[in-house]
């Protein structure tokens, strides 16, 4: 397609409907003869955590005791639903379970205890 400014090249990118469903994989603009020529190939993105990645919030009540607060799968949504010390993050993976001989959850954490040892 021949567009007669950079204008309207970005005109038609915002009309093809670029969000977060899909990406530019190749894009070349070359001028000649006045009119610039857009070649863009436009493919889906991949699911938010198409890995099967997760995030479950808890919060520690007396031990050994804890309450499921949520399941997110974007970290900062999981960390986003901590208000005290004892709520805690910790990552999973669809499909998948914990090796044997580990002992506790790999990766877990208690953001705002985190948050009060950095300041």
């Amino acid at each position: 397609m021949a567009l007669g400014t950079w204008a309207d090249a970005l005109g038609v990118l915002a009309q093809v409907g670029i969000d977060e469903h899909a990406a530019i994989v190749d894009l070349t603009v070359s001028a000649g003869s006045g009119s610039v020529r857009l070649n863009c190939e436009l493919v889906p993105k991949p699911p938010p955590n198409a890995d099967g990645t997760f995030y479950v919030v808890g919060l520690n009540g007396d031990a050994p005791a804890w309450s499921l607060e949520g399941v997110y799968r974007q970290e900062a949504d999981a960390v986003a639903e901590c208000t005290t010390t004892r709520h805690w993050v910790g990552p999973g993976t669809l499909d998948a379970g914990f090796p044997d001989d580990v002992e506790g959850w790999p990766g877990l954490y208690f953001p705002l205890k985190k948050l009060d040892a950095e300041t």
